[in-house]
């Protein structure tokens, strides 16, 4: 039985690591978008990033989040965070729903030593036409 253990990793790494290198389990390991989706991914985006709504009893979140989820969109090369609403393509609403905070592992004196985080959020993208016309792209729970 240790002889299999000390085997298996091996076998794994070279089964799934062969397939994530060549690009994944895919027959065909390029993917060509069709044009209508390649002219959608070249135009680049504003998008404005509404402050959330927290629903929750930690005011400090709403700044957080905003930080991060602006942040990880700036690395994204069709997408440019505004501060104007006004001349944004889209629009980033969301709502805190849950968080807590619990201690995982304590030491010897009984100080926390680790946190256990719990979040929940809700968020909606709306795309904001040039005529002032509304549409949902996405909604989430």
């Amino acid at each position: 039985m240790q002889k299999f253990w000390r085997v298996s990793p091996f076998f794994a790494f070279a089964l799934f690591g062969c397939a994530f290198a060549k690009g994944g389990w895919q027959k065909d390991a390029t993917f060509t978008p069709s044009a209508p989706y390649a002219a959608y991914r070249s135009i680049n985006r504003t998008v404005y990033i509404q402050n959330f709504e927290n629903r929750t009893l930690a005011p400090h979140l709403t700044g957080i989040l905003n930080e991060k989820i602006q942040t990880n969109l700036t690395r994204l090369r069709t997408l440019t965070v505004t501060d104007k609403k006004d001349a944004a393509d889209l629009i980033l609403y969301g709502k805190i729903l849950l968080y807590l905070e619990e201690p995982g592992v304590f030491d010897r004196s009984n100080t926390p030593l680790t946190y256990n985080l719990t979040a929940a959020a809700s968020f909606r993208l709306q795309t904001r036409e040039r005529t002032e016309k509304t549409v949902d792209l996405y909604e989430d729970h």
